[in-house]
C-alpha cells in the first residue's frame, strides 16, 4: 500500500494535535464540562473532545445557533471529507451532521486564530521542538514528475517517528483522531505537490497504458499530457482503494486514484 504520503501528512498532525492538547490542559479546558449541556447532541460532544482547545469557542457559536445553519453538500463534503474522525463522527451521528461540520469549519478559523500559541509551544517543548526541526530539515529534491522542489525524504525521522508516535494520543479519556494514522507508517521519498511517492513496480498490473496508446482514461490521458517525463503507467486494484503507477527516468511512482482526481483534478 502507498503511504508515504500519508506519513507526512500523520507527522504534522502529530505534532499540531499533541500541542492543542498541552495547551488544553494548561488552560484547563474540559470537554466533559459541557457534557450536560450537550446531552441532546452527543455528536457534538464527541467533537469537542477531538478538539479540546477549542471546545469555548465552539460552545459560544452554538450557544448563539451559529452551528445550526444548514450546509450544501458540497460544503458537507469539505468539512466531513475523507476517512478522518470528524467523518466517522458524522456518521455515527446523522442527525446532527451540519452542527458538526460547522464545528469543523469553525475548527479551523480558530486554529488559524491560535497559531502563533502553537507554534510558540511547540518551540519551547523539547520533545515536540526536537521533530519539529527533524522535519523541517528532511531531505528534499525537485520532483521528477511535477517539478515541485519539496519532495521530501521521510527516513532520517524514522527513529524519532517510532520514540514518539508508539501511542495514541489521549487525553486520558478519549483516543484523538486515531484515524488520521496510517496503521503503519511508510517512509521514503514524495512530494508534497503532486502527492506522488517513490515506490516498487506493481508485480501483477491490471492495466498498463504507453504514451502511445490510443485508447486510454482520463486520468492517464491527463497524466501523460501534463507530465511529460511520464513514459508508463499502471493501475492496480487493492480494495477500497485504486493505486496508479509510473515510470519517470526508470523509477516508479505511485498515488491513489482518488488524489489523481482530487489533487490534481484529473476526471474519472
Amino acid at each position: 500500500m502507498l503511504l508515504k504520503y500519508e506519513t507526512v501528512l500523520w507527522l504534522g498532525t502529530w505534532l499540531q494535535v499533541k500541542a492543542e492538547l498541552d495547551l488544553a490542559v494548561e488552560k484547563g479546558i474540559c470537554a466533559d464540562d459541557y457534557a450536560e449541556e450537550l446531552a441532546d447532541y452527543p455528536g457534538l460532544l464527541e467533537a469537542l473532545k477531538s478538539a479540546p482547545l477549542y471546545a469555548p469557542g465552539i460552545m459560544k457559536a452554538f450557544r448563539a445557533g451559529e452551528l445550526s445553519t444548514r450546509l450544501t453538500h458540497p460544503d458537507i463534503r469539505q468539512a466531513l471529507g475523507g476517512d478522518t474522525q470528524w467523518a466517522h463522527i458524522a456518521q455515527q451521528h446523522s442527525a446532527e451532521t451540519d452542527l458538526i461540520a460547522n464545528a469543523v469549519k469553525l475548527v479551523d478559523r480558530l486554529r488559524d486564530q491560535h497559531d502563533e500559541e502553537i507554534s510558540h509551544h511547540i518551540a519551547h517543548n523539547p520533545e515536540l521542538n526536537r521533530l519539529h526541526k527533524a522535519i523541517c530539515v528532511l531531505p528534499r529534491r525537485v520532483c521528477p514528475i511535477c517539478g515541485g522542489i519539496r519532495m521530501l525524504d521521510t527516513r532520517p525521522v524514522r527513529p524519532l517517528a517510532a520514540e514518539y508516535l508508539a501511542f495514541d494520543l489521549s487525553d486520558g479519556l478519549i483516543v484523538l483522531d486515531p484515524l488520521t494514522a496510517p496503521a503503519q507508517l511508510d517512509f521514503g521519498w514524495v512530494c508534497d505537490s503532486c502527492g506522488f511517492e517513490e515506490a516498487e513496480e506493481p508485480e501483477e498490473p491490471e492495466r498498463h497504458w504507453y504514451r502511445w496508446d490510443s485508447d486510454m482514461p482520463a486520468p492517464a490521458r491527463g497524466l501523460f499530457e501534463r507530465f511529460e517525463a511520464i513514459s508508463e503507467i499502471i493501475a492496480v486494484r487493492r480494495p477500497p482503494k485504486e493505486e496508479w503507477y509510473v515510470l519517470v527516468g526508470g523509477r516508479w511512482y505511485g498515488t491513489a486514484r482518488e488524489k489523481l482526481v482530487n489533487r490534481l483534478s484529473f476526471g474519472t
